[in-house]
């Protein structure tokens, strides 16, 4: 069922709809420019900050660039002897640059001076254990006595000298790639993010070779000078991370920079007094640092990173050593620092016969199997025969897959990661490595496409996959020491340490020396300078990214901001929130407001409807017009009157087409029969006489009967005019049947045709009697002339029962007829030619030959019609009359036999039958609701019929009309 609604709770549904839908498309329009101006403002104040970072960073750069070229063409670089005058053009240098760490001079001697600015970074000051007081730091290292030595001097800001000390040092700038590079290159030279052996803090440096080739001058920027710039732009935890970073993905500064470390607490190794004594007379121990090999050992920013860092730093927690790490240098170079005694620990080494007699291995700390990385997965070492596998250079492994698969062609790398360049660029086929390292390169760089194998075939001892440390071949102290340490960090640190850094199932492990995976999806539409909606761990990010300049340096630079949606969409989503919750509040004062508001138009909705069931009810004189101040209402209703005034104007038109209706099938009926003709239209004048009659009468018999209004008395007059509609339906020569034997025609011929051949046929058979005999010609003429006047006779009794004036009981007569039809005579013709062919159908049989002796009055097959319809539809009337077998039986001596009238029971029922037919045709009329049709009939004993439609007053006053109209209306053919 349709629910439905008043118009008031429609109108004031329809208002709030609308006031809702207004309220949310003002706070869908606040929320879309609301967040389009945060996000613009966040992403000016993005643009601010990059703009100050490039500034920041271009400043260094071309000041540091600017600086080194023009210093590097001072006459006095050339003159080591000219120290003082050296000393004043740097000190100038980094008063107007305070950015610059140092600015320093390396010669091909290998001596090496610096002038250190101490204000530059408080790391510096605590490090070379300068006094608050001191400014300057001047450090020379020279060749003296033999020995390499380096003096630091100390000055405060009016380069007053406070201290000096001078301490032996491994330090050669010679070996520096800052120095290398200067001389390869000619130019001037940029580094990659290193750890400054001094500070052991991450720096960059810019070197320029001097005109002599022969010295190079060079200028120290700390990277925790731009960590700390971009922290003072507002970037921290909350806020999101700024970074900048190289096109590859690799760091080189961000606003959190400080290192990892592990928080939980280890207790303090128990030493031998040896041991004890052995470490207090040592200096700060050099470890290596390699620059990339996740997560083993690798520098972020230039900061030592990995699993190995960490534990080196545990041992240091537990046993007190003091360690400085040396990084910016590639393996090879760190096993050949090494090997010339200029480090102390070389630490991530795989022991194997080659480099077992480089120093003494500690106990091994980690095992780490090996794998290949390849663009197909389960590749393994045999099904490399005859390809190419990438390996890092001086990698301790090499010679033994040469032993086991000579058919492999090897291909050494500077580094894993570029071995797996090499894959993916299809310039080796496959990698070798120990498998954490190839998954951590493969997650931080996004190599997809290289597939992880760790099942290759590789036979190998078990020392090759175990990483130990290797000390000095005098330190057995170092080695114990290391020793027992690694034996005494608890199990539950080292798991630690492995789910920190050896993981399989984290894709990035801790202190990555990368940025996060968003940063580098930013990156490609970096060309856009806008912020950039992705996911982070899970979380929806913001990420701003723009390219930097980098003049020394040929490999893009980037600032990337990475921020939480949070926090740029915060506070105007609590803005949001606010007007969402006042419009509701507002909505929900209006509401109760809107329900009066409703009243001018639900008054006069309700009084239309008023008039408008007035209609309904046909009560249109008491139809009038509902003002109202909405215009639409009010043409609404002036419609309605108008309206009413039509459906007038449209009733009286169709009552008078219907009357013309109903009189032009009276017509038509009254005009069908000349003996009942003018009936059907004196029966209308008739009954309205005498209903009228009864009314105007004060008897008692009518005292209760009256006729009210117009629409009474018209319905009483269609009454009368199509109380013999039904007659439409029967044939008119059944009703105009004067005779027996006639149907469209008087078959009194066919039977006069007949005696007029046993006419012929008696003069035909005296004829030939008197031929055969002539002298009886007197008698054969006498019994014909009796015979013919025998036929006239007959044919003048047949004629006469035709006529059926006469009640023809008489059994005599019957049995004259039942004679004269015993009657033959020949018959010549075919009587089936010149049929229809629903007068064919009605013969039985086939046809019989010619001649054909027939009767003279003949009841055939022929002469039967059967019924094409039932008559069941009688008993759903109300109608019990007895209905013949056929619909007519045209049999000659049927007809004849006929005791009173013309009509055989069949035409009798046929024409009764038009009562039924008006019945039918009235009942299927679409009479209007108050209209009833109502079956008025005579008494049983009449067997009459006849309809009167009657108002719906009929029933209440017990069927006034049909008491009255009865004796006039019901059927009175003879």
């Amino acid at each position: 069922m349709t629910l439905r609604a008043g118009i008031r709770l429609t109108t004031v549904s329809v208002f709030f709809l609308v006031t809702l839908a207004v309220a949310l498309i003002a706070i869908s329009l606040q929320y879309y420019f609301g967040q389009r101006m945060a996000r613009d403002v966040a992403q000016e104040h993005y643009l601010q900050a990059s703009n100050s970072v490039v500034s920041q960073l271009s400043n260094m750069e071309k000041q540091g660039a600017n600086t080194i070229r023009l210093i590097s063409q001072l006459p006095a670089l050339l003159d080591s002897d000219q120290e003082l005058t050296i000393r004043q053009y740097f000190k100038r240098v980094l008063q107007q640059n305070p950015a610059f760490y140092g600015v320093y001079i390396g010669r091909d001697d290998g001596y090496f001076y610096e002038l250190i600015n101490l204000e530059t970074s408080e790391s510096a000051r605590a490090t070379l254990n300068a006094h608050p007081s001191d400014r300057w730091v001047e450090m020379r290292v020279r060749q003296v006595d033999g020995e390499r030595t380096r003096q630091l001097q100390y000055y405060d800001s009016a380069f007053n000298l406070r201290w000096q000390h001078s301490e032996l040092s491994d330090y050669d700038p010679r070996q520096r790639p800052w120095y290398r590079e200067a001389q390869q290159r000619q130019t001037l030279y940029q580094t990659e993010p290193y750890l400054f052996a001094q500070l052991q803090a991450p720096g960059m440096t810019l070197s320029q070779v001097l005109p002599d080739q022969q010295s190079v001058v060079g200028i120290d920027l700390l990277l925790t000078t731009l960590s700390d710039f971009l922290q003072t732009q507002g970037f921290g935890t909350h806020s999101g991370h700024a970074y900048i970073f190289q096109q590859s993905g690799d760091l080189i500064a961000s606003s959190q920079h400080g290192p990892a470390t592990l928080s939980s607490y280890l207790p303090t190794l128990v030493l031998t007094d040896e041991e004890q004594r052995w470490l207090q007379q040592q200096d700060t121990l050099r470890v290596s640092n390699e620059l990339n090999w996740p997560p083993m050992d690798f520098a972020l920013e230039g900061q030592p990173r990995g699993y190995s860092i960490d534990l080196l730093h545990m041992i240091a927690q537990i046993t007190g050593m003091e360690m400085t790490f040396v990084n910016g240098l590639s393996w090879e170079q760190l096993v050949e620092r090494f090997q010339n005694n200029e480090l102390d620990i070389l630490h991530s080494v795989f022991l194997t016969d080659a480099n077992r007699h480089w120093g003494l291995a500690s106990t091994a700390y980690a095992t780490l199997p090996f794998a290949l990385a390849a663009k197909q997965d389960g590749v393994s070492l045999s099904q490399l025969a005859g390809r190419s596998l990438a390996i890092p250079a001086g990698w301790s492994v090499i010679p033994i897959v040469q032993q086991q698969f000579p058919d492999i062609q090897i291909r050494q790398a500077e580094s894993t990661l570029e071995a797996m360049q090499w894959v993916q660029q299809g310039l080796a086929d496959a990698a070798l490595d120990n498998a954490v390292v190839l998954r951590t390169l493969k997650s931080s760089y996004y190599l997809n496409d290289i597939k992880i194998s760790n099942h290759i075939g590789l036979t190998v001892n078990e020392s090759l996959e175990q990483l130990v440390m290797l000390v000095q071949p005098e330190n057995t102290q170092l080695q114990r020491i290391l020793n027992k340490a690694i034996a005494a960090i608890p199990e539950q640190h080292l798991q630690t340490l492995k789910s920190r850094w050896l993981d399989p199932y984290n894709a990035h492990p801790a202190s990555s020396n990368r940025v996060p995976p968003a940063m580098l999806e930013a990156q490609a539409q970096v060309s856009q300078h806008a912020l950039v909606p992705l996911q982070h761990n899970g979380k929806p990010y913001y990420a701003y990214v723009r390219t930097l300049e980098n003049p020394a340096n040929s490999q893009h630079r980037y600032f990337g901001v990475l921020v939480p949606q949070a926090v740029v969409d915060g506070p105007f989503m609590q803005q949001v929130k606010i007007s969402i919750a006042i419009s509701a509040a507002i909505l929900a004062l209006i509401l109760p407001l809107s329900w009066a508001f409703a009243y001018p138009i639900v008054r006069p909705v309700r009084e239309l409807a008023a008039e408008n069931d007035k209609i309904r009810m046909h009560r249109e004189s008491h139809v009038k017009h509902v003002p109202s101040r909405i215009l639409e209402l009010d043409q609404l209703s002036e419609s309605i009157v108008q309206m009413v005034q039509t459906i007038k104007q449209q009733e009286q038109s169709q009552r008078d087409l219907l009357d013309a209706f109903i009189q032009l099938i009276a017509d038509a009926i009254d005009q069908k029969s000349p003996y009942t003709g003018g009936h059907c239209a004196r029966v209308p004048e008739l009954a309205l006489l005498l209903v009228k009659a009864a009314d105007d009468s004060q008897d008692d018999a009518f005292k209760d009967f009256s006729v009210e209004g117009r629409d009474a008395w018209r319905e009483l007059r269609i009454a009368a005019w199509l109380h013999d509609c039904g007659k439409v339906t029967t044939p008119e020569y059944v009703v105009d049947k004067a005779t027996k034997l006639e149907t469209i025609h008087n078959r009194i011929h066919e039977i006069r045709t007949r005696f007029e051949v046993l006419w012929r046929d008696a003069e035909i058979t005296r004829l030939r009697q008197t031929l055969a005999n002539p002298e009886q010609q007197s008698l054969w003429q006498q019994q014909c002339d009796e015979k013919q006047q025998q036929l006239k006779d007959d044919f003048e009794f047949i004629a006469s029962c035709n006529i059926g004036g006469e009640y023809q009981d008489d059994a005599k007569q019957q049995q004259r007829l039942q004679q004269l039809a015993d009657t033959t005579w020949q018959r010549h013709f075919d009587d089936r030619l010149g049929l229809s062919i629903a007068e064919i159908k009605r013969f039985a049989g086939p046809a019989a030959d010619l001649p054909v002796t027939e009767p003279l009055l003949k009841d055939g097959p022929e002469h039967i019609i059967e019924r094409e319809h039932d008559l069941s539809y009688m008993e759903s009337l109300g109608i019990q009359i007895e209905a013949p077998e056929y619909l007519y039986n045209r049999g000659e001596l049927h007809n004849l036999m006929i005791s009173r009238g013309t009509l055989t029971p069949e035409e009798r029922f046929k024409i009764n039958e038009h009562i039924i037919a008006t019945i039918r045709m009235l009942e299927a009329l679409p009479f209007p609701p108050s209209w009833h049709p109502f079956r008025a009939t005579p008494p049983p004993t009449t067997k009459k019929w006849t309809v009167v439609v009657t108002h719906a007053s009929c029933r209440r006053n017990n069927c006034r009309y049909q008491n009255v109209c009865w004796p006039l209306l019901t059927c009175s053919k003879p």
